[in-house]
């Protein structure tokens, strides 16, 4: 990026001759090789193009080391020895470059961590909801199952009829939550400036995994409804 910022190739930057100014003094260097981009910070920001200067009197404020893992107390000793050699009038600090990537994310990693949190109980709120109201009805339709099934209606047809109306209701919430869902992750996404686009087919797995749920809440109630005895339903009729 910063060869093609500077209007030349990677390959015919090699060997180009760049100029600056800092206080009224001019300095000349010499291109000898050119990187692939790199991010330098967050996916959040655009890669920036980076110019690294070798200079005859070097002045270290930060340093990269590839560390053994094997050998690693040694060599950071070894280094911070030199260190205080070289610079003493600079504390050594030292970090790893994997921590220093997490921070970078760490906001976003509590935010995940919170909306996982509240689904969780968001789920399990309403799972208790549905089984409440699964086994209401259940007992208002008490007299009607026992009719259902002495006229001939078989314990999956049953189950289905209760079923039905809890499908309904998680139908009418997905078109709600869809529209909801899809706004609020590209708003998220758009503060990345390289992200990847909203995918419908997490709204399908959503949808999906969130009528199984409701399904199964309200399928023991149902289940156990239908292959009642129809006599003790009909009994006072």
């Amino acid at each position: 990026m910063g060869a093609e910022r500077l209007g030349f190739s990677p390959e015919d930057a090699i060997g180009q001759k760049l100029y600056t100014e800092f206080q009224g003094e001019r300095s000349e260097f010499k291109v000898i090789g050119v990187m692939e981009d790199f991010h330098q910070v967050s996916l959040r920001e655009k890669i920036y193009p980076v110019i690294f200067q070798l200079r005859k009197n070097p002045m270290f404020d930060f340093l990269v080391a590839n560390v053994d893992t094997e050998h690693f107390d040694a060599t950071v000793s070894m280094i911070q020895s030199t260190w205080k050699r070289l610079i003493s009038d600079t504390p050594f600090e030292y970090s790893f470059l994997d921590e220093s990537i997490q921070k970078q994310y760490t906001e976003d990693k509590k935010v995940s961590s919170i909306i996982s949190s509240f689904t969780a109980i968001a789920l399990l709120i309403s799972c208790l909801g549905l089984y409440g109201l699964s086994t209401y009805m259940a007992e208002r339709r008490f007299k009607e199952i026992g009719v259902r099934k002495v006229l001939g209606a078989s314990v999956t047809q049953i189950v289905g009829l209760m079923s039905i109306e809890f499908v309904k209701l998680v139908l009418v919430a997905f078109a709600i939550s869809v529209p909801l869902a899809w706004y609020g992750m590209n708003k998220w996404l758009e503060g990345f400036a390289y992200k990847i686009s909203v995918n419908a087919m997490v709204f399908v797995y959503a949808g999906a995994a969130a009528l199984a749920i409701a399904l199964l809440t309200v399928s023991f109630e149902s289940i156990k409804a239908a292959m009642g005895n129809p006599v003790d339903s009909l009994r006072n009729e």
